[in-house]
C-alpha cells in the first residue's frame, strides 16, 4: 500500500472527507459495489450509519442504527475487534436481514475501525454484483485502511 494512500486520511481536513475516502479506497482497491461506516454514537450504545458509497446503493444510510449488543456483524466486529467475512450474506444469522434485503448485499467483510486498542465503528464492503469470499491480503488491506481512518477519526476528535 503505497505510504500517500495512508497518509491521506491523516491530512483529510475533515472526518467526514476522511470516511469519504476510507469508502472510497476500499470500493477501488478491492473491487467491491460499496462500502459504508458506522460509529458508536457518543453514550456507545449503538452503531449509526455515518457515510456510505456509492449513495445510490445506500440511500438513508445516515439513518441506521444497530445496537451493540444485537449479534450483527457491525457490533461484533466492534466488540471483538476482528474482522468478520460472510461469503453468503442471505444465509448467514450475523448479517442483519433487512440490510441485506434492502441493500441487496450478497457478501460482506466487516471490519472494525480503531485507533490503537480502542474500537470505533465499523466499515462494511458490500459485493452486490455476485457471491465471493474475501482473500486474506483483501482483509489486511481493509483493516490497514480502516485503522488509518481510525487514527483520523481520533485526530479530528482530540482538536474540536
Amino acid at each position: 500500500m503505497p505510504q500517500q494512500i495512508t497518509d491521506k486520511f491523516l491530512n483529510a481536513p475533515t472526518k467526514e472527507a476522511a470516511l469519504e475516502l476510507l469508502t472510497l479506497e476500499l470500493i477501488e482497491q478491492l473491487d467491491a459495489s460499496g462500502a459504508a461506516v458506522m460509529l458508536i454514537d457518543p453514550e456507545r450504545d449503538h452503531l449509526h450509519g455515518e457515510i456510505a458509497k456509492p449513495d445510490d446503493l445506500f440511500p438513508n444510510f445516515e439513518k441506521t442504527t444497530i445496537s451493540l449488543g444485537e449479534p450483527f456483524c457491525g457490533a461484533l466486529v466492534v466488540s471483538t475487534k476482528s474482522p468478520i467475512i460472510i461469503d453468503n450474506a442471505h444465509e448467514d444469522p450475523r448479517a442483519k436481514t433487512w440490510l441485506v434485503r434492502y441493500y441487496q448485499a450478497k457478501s460482506l467483510l466487516v471490519v472494525p475501525i480503531t485507533d490503537g486498542d480502542e474500537a470505533l465503528g465499523s466499515v462494511s464492503i458490500i459485493e452486490t454484483r455476485r457471491f465471493r469470499h474475501f482473500e486474506e491480503d483483501e482483509v489486511r488491506l481493509a483493516q490497514l485502511l480502516a485503522s488509518k481512518a481510525g487514527q483520523a477519526i481520533k485526530q479530528f476528535e482530540e482538536a474540536a
